[in-house]
């Protein structure tokens, strides 16, 4: 590191800290689901499609999830396992009504070959939208660019880019 300037660290102290006037987290899902990245995890066939589903049904229609009030607005449904008839009909067992402002897709890019230009050409279009689900995140991984054998760092890599998008957007 010798002869490399280095940019130094950026700091906040308590009392400053303590003084600043901060935004409240948003939440699309108050007290629930904050805006940024989120991730639903759990075993296979467990239900995380169905509960995707719900949240989005919810968030779209400007309705109540449980007891627990959303924010109205597009949601892009990225359903990467299914085709839109198996859609259709979890949709008619669910509750037989959406809206048009939640919009599926059964095939998108994946992540690091223009999935996030996608989701940008999207939001252009539906400038309201207030939240992109992804399922499942293997169809958007890009298996061909594995880092060594290192899937922690993989993950790392591609969540982060996620994040600091969910963040910005």
């Amino acid at each position: 590191m010798e002869n490399q300037i280095v940019k130094p660290l950026e700091t906040v102290g308590g009392e400053e800290l303590l003084e600043m006037q901060l935004p409240p987290k948003e939440f699309v899902i108050e007290g629930l689901l904050p805006k940024g990245l989120a991730m639903l995890v759990g075993s296979t066939k467990v239900g995380k499609s169905f509960l995707s589903l719900q949240v989005a049904l919810a968030v779209s229609g400007g309705e109540n999830l449980w007891s627990f009030p959303t924010h109205k607005g597009h949601v892009l449904y990225l359903a990467l396992e299914d085709d839109l008839a198996r859609l259709q009909k979890r949709v008619k067992e669910m509750n037989d009504s959406a809206t048009n402002d939640v919009r599926f897709a059964t095939v998108s890019e994946r992540l690091h070959q223009g999935l996030i230009e996608q989701i940008d050409s999207f939001i252009k279009e539906y400038p309201d939208t207030v939240l992109v689900i992804i399922d499942t995140l293997q169809h958007i991984r890009d298996n061909a660019n594995k880092q060594s054998g290192n899937l922690y760092a993989q993950d790392y890599t591609e969540l982060m880019s996620l994040q600091r998008y969910a963040l910005d957007k």
